[in-house]
């Protein structure tokens, strides 16, 4: 076989195997459909990230709420918000709730900004077996 053939057959081959792999086109993967616990900031919490986030880079605010989020819940199976009790869901939606308080505080909250906002992550897009993006449900909590 002459260089030319070979140079095609695996380019064809190439074509023919990325073919196959995106055949099965764009696919959205279900990741949740929990509804977000429904228990709103304290006071008493308000006024502390108030305190400690006041003039903060975005960057502080977020790291502050994983630690917040982290001294006020203990893990368990079932969101029980109230009583500092919660699942992961529980934690991601708490974590995110103090963070667009404190992006509110500093004056970068989404009525401001499309850029300092934070919502849960429920979907995800893929094509063939690759994680494209995460898709999010919007809602800002």
């Amino acid at each position: 076989m002459t260089r030319r053939k070979k140079r095609f057959l695996y380019c064809l081959s190439a074509l023919i195997v990325l073919g196959i792999l995106f055949a099965q086109g764009l696919r959205l993967v279900k990741t949740s459909d929990r509804p977000a616990p429904g228990t709103a900031l304290s006071a008493q919490i308000k006024s502390q990230i108030g305190r400690e986030c006041k003039n903060s880079k975005p960057e502080d605010c977020v790291k502050y709420s994983m630690r917040l989020t982290a001294d006020l819940l203990s893990f368990t199976e079932k969101n029980d918000l109230d009583n500092g009790k919660a699942n992961c869901v529980g934690y991601a939606v708490l974590c995110s709730r103090i963070c667009n308080y404190a992006f509110q505080v500093n004056g970068m909250g989404i009525e401001r900004s499309l850029w300092w906002a934070t919502c849960r992550s429920m979907a995800s897009i893929y094509a063939a077996c690759f994680r494209l993006l995460p898709l999010s449900d919007g809602r800002i909590l």
